[in-house]
């Protein structure tokens, strides 16, 4: 099986496209066979290291004339669109055994289907990676991951027909230790808790966060403050750590479940971790860092997945937020086990095999239109 996945990662829009990717490709190429070509720009923060490391195909995009037609962070522009789809094509081209591939995926916000009508005749199948439903697409397949309460009316208006819906967290792009991963263990004294703002933390929510924590350390248990590969404040919480005893630092890790496995609580940012913590059973406290994630968090919180503090700001002060919140969910075992349960409800960690395997159904269901 060939696979195209075009997706970008960078400081500005954060690393969790590419790195929920990432894990896809690996079962693809674990289950499948598959030989994969990731399509990106290339970007401070863009994770060139770890798909090279995954030991994938890389091609870069050619910088625009204009980049500022190519701000994915707002709607593109059909101009911009058509070139990057004008670009992905000519970087296929440069990889001749992956003309026609199999599957090609887009996990981007910037894309919809002005881009996706362009490439799809140039692969057999065409997926779509999406939790924002704010756009038209035209593919074979849409993933959505996240909860809400509405998830299965949110893209009624915005696919073709004919496209197959995969919704929700039983779909959750996992790595497979967290298929198999054991539940988070209570514990009423000194609790140990994993600080984890995403991979890029532009804002430094990571570094508020400690400070706010810092007070009330004595009473806790190791602080794990896990720190993302692009994160551009990296030495400046590194060397805060080595201030304090009780404060680990863990520099772009490789063992998310284990140390999940290991701590009572989490605190931090809405994202592709959340599902992460929900297959382990781990309560969490977070924040939202940016707009999209404002639904996803207060529609956990309803269900008492999650407490959601708001939204980051660098001129708020969550000070006592944090701290009021971490005794209240540490002090009372039947809302931390209530957390847990409606948490390991959401999700099996067993998702992206769900994922391959429809994936290879419709590659095979192809010649008799049974897909």
């Amino acid at each position: 099986m060939k696979v195209v996945i075009r997706v970008d990662a960078s400081t500005e829009i954060g690393t969790g496209h590419v790195m929920r990717c990432l894990t896809l490709a690996n079962a693809l190429k674990k289950y499948l066979s598959a030989e994969v070509l990731f399509i990106c720009r290339e970007r401070e923060g863009c994770l060139s290291e770890q798909i090279r490391k995954g030991n994938f195909n890389l091609k870069f995009l050619a910088q625009p004339a204009r980049l500022e037609s190519f701000n994915y962070d707002t709607e593109s522009s059909d101009i911009s669109q058509a070139e990057d789809a004008k670009d992905t094509l000519l970087a296929i081209k440069r990889c001749p055994s992956f003309l026609m591939a199999d599957w090609l995926i887009v996990d981007h916000y910037g894309l919809d289907q002005n881009w996706e009508k362009r490439v799809r005749p140039h692969c057999h199948k065409l997926m779509v990676i999406d939790d924002l439903a704010n756009r038209q697409h035209c593919s074979d397949l849409l993933l959505d991951q996240n909860y809400y309460q509405n998830m299965g009316s949110r893209y009624r208006e915005k696919v073709n027909k004919d496209c197959l819906c995969l919704l929700g967290p039983n779909y959750s792009l996992l790595r497979e230790e967290f298929s198999t991963a054991k539940k988070a263990q209570w514990r009423d004294t000194n609790p140990e808790v994993l600080l984890f703002f995403g991979g890029a933390d532009q804002v430094n929510a990571t570094q508020h966060a400690i400070e706010a924590i810092l007070p009330i350390i004595q009473s806790l248990g190791m602080v794990h403050v896990v720190v993302g590969a692009s994160n551009p404040h990296a030495e400046k919480i590194k060397y805060l750590c080595l201030q304090h005893e009780k404060l680990r630092y863990h520099f772009a890790i490789d063992y998310m479940s284990k140390l999940m496995q290991e701590v009572q609580l989490f605190v931090g940012a809405v994202g592709s971790t959340t599902w992460e913590r929900c297959a382990v059973g781990l309560p969490g406290i977070v924040v939202t860092v940016a707009d999209n994630q404002l639904q996803l968090a207060n529609d956990l919180d309803a269900m008492r997945v999650h407490t959601c503090l708001g939204t980051f700001d660098v001129g708020v002060d969550f000070t006592e937020a944090y701290q009021a919140q971490i005794f209240k969910t540490m002090r009372n075992y039947a809302l931390w086990i209530e957390m847990q349960d409606r948490s390991m409800d959401l999700t099996d960690g067993k998702g992206c095999r769900a994922v391959t395997n429809i994936m290879e159904l419709a590659m095979n269901s192809e010649n008799n239109n049974s897909f």
